[in-house]
């Protein structure tokens, strides 16, 4: 029932007010001017009864719609409920209401696309409760994001809170972690209780495959799940067995649902998150997920698993069943082309590199007995291209030799020119150990050099000038060519430097240098040569003012510190001396300090004391400046203004401490 002012309205006689509607205007709202005017009566009546109509009628309709939540309409029948509830959806802003989608997992906006066969998995996370939600949100605005976890525990969340919290979430785990934003209200509110965490994703991992499926092809639920894996997994041994059981339970859902989850860019991440904790693979050997500011880091670096054998055996399974080229028959064609699969394929060669090396061995094998043309369509492709770059880097050290003969003879030239295929020939030039097989690509390239250096694909350039380093008929072979697209001019041998660092666009001495990236790493490759003469006495002939200049420039300084580095001890001697009154100008800059720290470190007590003695009156200057202050506190600037003698002791012994180092370091090599 509903009630209208005073008058109490069931829903039927609500659709037929309008029947009534005419006698109540003619008798109380007729206007009282009207009365003896030319205004038609019968039109005023029509008008005002259509315009009073729908005013009544829309403040009616909208006074019901918010009823409709009200105690009152639980007493009306289910069908009158559903009517009514029809009847309010239709006439309440129906342009604003949107279709609902009938795709896998529609309720979530940031979803992949999921793959075309996975329809038995669809719709089986459902929608977040909006209490729950709020109820996340109201707990994690209390944290600070500059917390460590520590104090989270002991401001906030006991664990009598986090309890509270897994309590509140049991059964909507999956669609809290689906939330974008319940997941990372989650993650601050779990942050500072790993055992809470790791409940959590018990939890989670022995739920159904498909849901779970459905949340790893998500982009927040796959997120989320690797944020809490990650920072979840470490060296703690009170629950190093629940760690363990975790990681193989969602390891073997892993597997069994390859087909559905390897060309899922969400899902592919979990994979090779997975893959990562179970390898114990640091950062400096593989590129880390996301990990959020309020999650520890841990199980980065070397903390794996792989010596469980049941983890062991379900880690080698997901290698072979990603890496074997005979699982999959189109691998070759199709499959490697694929974003997902390519970063996941790419992961997977470096995690079989850090535990035993096996799949790479065989998948090179395999690779040699494709025809040429597949291989040469694979190094062209954007996707494939970087499986290959990781192939070559990662394979036995006589592959780079069998594929050259096999499959890149007399092709090199016309790979070095592709876009994408010039990335893995870098990384075979690189990888080329055999003697006489990196001197037949040399040649091969240095037939088309122009070409290749008109391409602008310099990457290309440098790995074949470091292929070439250490064999002199090849290193002057290649420094020819290079002066021949540089256009320098043998007279004019103060120019090669410019020409070399601004890769051909210096044109001539009048013109100010401009150093570029590539056009740096040129000349530091250069200056390892063995005839490196004409580079060194190009640089000496450089006027100071454009020394200074090049030692402040951000790929310019890199060249000058290999140069300081390459110099003998007169000869360094020698240009130090007339970098003496620029000292401070370089000291107080950022890439200039760099640039004098080189030769700080090539020079000795004395030679230190003559170029330090220049920074003593504007110590606190440099104390201002991050760089200027480490020069200051390696160099024992504050000792120096004091007592020289003291100093000369101080450095030697700093001297004497990095030799030490350096001998520890070449042995642990």
């Amino acid at each position: 029932m509903f009630h209208f002012g005073s008058v109490l309205l069931t829903d039927l006689q609500i659709c037929f007010l309008e029947i009534n509607f005419s006698n109540f205007f003619r008798t109380f709202v007729r206007h009282p001017e009207m009365k003896g005017s030319s205004i038609d009566s019968k039109k005023y009546d029509a008008d005002l009864e259509v315009n009073f109509k729908c005013r009544a009628f829309t403040i009616l309709i909208s006074r019901y719609d918010s009823c409709l939540h009200n105690v009152k309409i639980a007493s009306m029948p289910q069908m009158k409920k559903r009517s009514a509830g029809k009847f309010t959806k239709i006439s309440t802003k129906p342009e604003h209401r949107r279709k609902r989608r009938k795709t896998m997992g529609s309720e979530f906006s940031d979803r992949a696309p999921a793959l075309s066969g996975s329809s038995e998995i669809r719709g089986s996370v459902k929608p977040l409760a909006r209490d729950l939600k709020l109820y996340l949100a109201d707990l994690a605005a209390n944290i600070d994001p500059d917390m460590d976890e520590e104090q989270i525990t002991s401001a906030f969340f006991p664990a009598a809170m986090t309890r509270n919290v897994l309590a509140e979430c049991t059964g909507q785990e999956l669609s809290v972690t689906c939330d974008r934003e319940a997941g990372n209200h989650l993650q601050r509110i779990l942050s500072g209780s790993q055992q809470s965490r790791l409940d959590f994703l018990s939890r989670i991992v022995y739920r159904k495959g498909s849901e779970l499926v459905e949340l790893f092809q998500t982009a927040s639920g796959s997120r989320c799940f690797e944020e809490l894996l990650t920072s979840t997994m470490s060296s703690r041994m009170e629950s190093l067995a629940q760690q363990r059981n975790v990681l193989l339970k969602c390891a073997i859902l892993l597997l069994e649902n390859m087909d559905y989850l390897w060309s899922n860019l969400n899902s592919v991440h979990t994979l090779r998150c997975v893959g990562r904790v179970l390898v114990g693979a640091g950062t400096e050997d593989l590129q880390k997920p996301t990990v959020s500011k309020h999650m520890t880091k841990s199980c980065l670096p070397g903390i794996g698993y792989l010596d469980d054998d049941e983890l062991r055996a379900v880690f080698n399974s997901l290698l072979e069943k990603v890496l074997d080229w005979k699982h999959k028959e189109l691998i070759v064609t199709d499959y490697l082309n694929e974003e997902a699969f390519s970063l996941l394929s790419q992961d997977y060669l470096r995690f079989d590199a850090l535990h035993e090396g096996k799949f790479t061995a065989q998948l090179s094998s395999e690779v040699l007995k494709e025809t040429t043309e597949v291989i040469h369509s694979q190094w062209c492709g954007k996707q494939s291209s970087r499986f290959w770059e990781q192939l070559i880097r990662l394979s036995p050290n006589n592959f780079p030799s069998e594929l050259y003969l096999k499959h890149l003879q007399t092709h090199l030239l016309k790979l070095s020119l592709h876009r994408f295929a010039n990335f893995p020939l870098q990384r075979f030039l690189d990888r080329c150990s055999n003697t006489e097989t990196a001197s037949l690509s040399v040649m091969e390239l240095i037939n088309g050099f122009k070409d290749v250096w008109n391409s602008k694909n310099f990457g290309v350039i440098v790995s074949l000038m470091n292929t070439a380093k250490g064999t002199e008929a090849l290193e002057q072979k290649l420094f020819k060519e290079l002066q021949q697209v540089l256009g320098y001019k043998e007279e004019s041998s103060g120019d090669l430097l410019p020409l070399v660092l601004s890769l051909g666009k210096h044109g001539s001495s009048s013109v100010e240098m401009e150093p570029q990236y590539f056009g740096s790493v040129l000349a530091q490759c250069l200056l390892q040569y063995i005839d490196k003469g004409e580079l060194t006495h190009s640089t000496l002939q450089q006027p100071v003012d454009r020394i200074v200049k090049l030692s402040s420039h951000q790929y310019g300084s890199r060249y000058m510190e290999a140069f300081l580095r390459s110099l003998n001890t007169d000869e360094r001697k020698a240009f130090i001396e007339k970098l003496q009154p620029y000292v401070f100008q370089l000291a107080n800059d950022k890439f200039g300090s760099r640039v004098l720290e080189a030769a700080l470190d090539r020079s000795d007590t004395d030679g230190k004391a003559l170029l330090l003695r220049n920074l003593v009156c504007h110590e606190k200057e440099l104390l201002r400046t991050p760089h200027g202050k480490v020069l200051a506190l390696k160099y024992f600037l504050a000792t120096l203004s004091q007592d020289e003698f003291r100093w000369a002791k101080q450095m030697q012994k700093s001297e004497n401490r990095q030799l030490k180092y350096k001998e520890l370091l070449s042995l642990t090599k």
